[in-house]
């Protein structure tokens, strides 16, 4: 495993530093990116493709693998190879290519911990990410476009801010799989330095994580004064 040394993603690094962890649900389709510049942010999957987030974040190693070997369309892979950030995985069993930097694996479910110790996957990359964040010692961490659900009617429902997502995981096992966890984490003393931002709250409640963590309406623009 790529040891992640101790001048870069450590324990408490970012103590006290808000963070962006943003996803790729629907929630953000309309949303401008640009927002982001300058903030300190972890990009979930193909975050990388709307903004540059500090970390980018993947817990499917094929995830790396799809976006080199052009499964995501070459625009995406041009963009990819130009990212500076650091790109992370948690090694649950796959190894991740050249350059990811690897968090050991500590199971689906857990408390926050060292990072040198490892992480909870909550078998969700968004999820990673936000315990990533915390472990980190960012505070507060606000979630942006992990809905855990989908918009639209069963025969034309958007998954995702983006197209071309080869698979596409049933809503019902992001309820019964992932969700559990966030409920969990919102109940540990870390889940209250977490918010959710849900542009088009509360007209279309998109994130099922609004109902267990604090929601920071779109008409409070001073959050991302950062």
């Amino acid at each position: 495993m790529t040891n992640l040394g101790f001048d870069l993603l450590t324990t408490g690094c970012w103590h006290g530093r808000t963070c962006f962890v943003v996803g790729s649900g629907p929630s953000l389709r309309f949303f401008d990116f640009k927002r982001l510049d300058g903030a300190l942010s972890i990009g979930v999957n193909r975050a990388f493709e709307f903004f540059s987030p500090r970390v980018l974040l993947a817990l499917d190693a094929r995830f790396y693998e799809r976006v080199l070997d052009g499964t995501y369309g070459p625009d995406a892979r041009a963009k990819f190879n130009a990212y500076e950030g650091i790109k992370v995985g948690v090694r649950i069993c796959q190894k991740y290519v050249e350059g990811v930097r690897e968090i050991r694996s500590l199971g689906a479910g857990g408390p926050i911990v060292p990072v040198e110790q490892g992480l909870y996957h909550g078998n969700n990359s968004g999820y990673c990410a936000v315990a990533l964040a915390l472990a980190l010692g960012a505070n507060p961490v606000y979630i942006m476009g992990i809905d855990l659900r989908y918009a639209g009617p069963a025969e034309a429902q958007v998954t995702h801010n983006h197209n071309g997502h080869p698979e596409k995981t049933p809503e019902k096992d992001l309820i019964s799989k992932c969700l559990p966890h966030f409920v969990c984490l919102s109940r540990m003393i870390e889940g209250r330095r977490v918010k959710v931002f849900n542009p088009d709250w509360p007209q279309e409640p998109f994130s099922r994580l609004a109902d267990f963590f604090e929601v920071v309406p779109p008409s409070d623009k001073k959050f991302m004064e950062v």
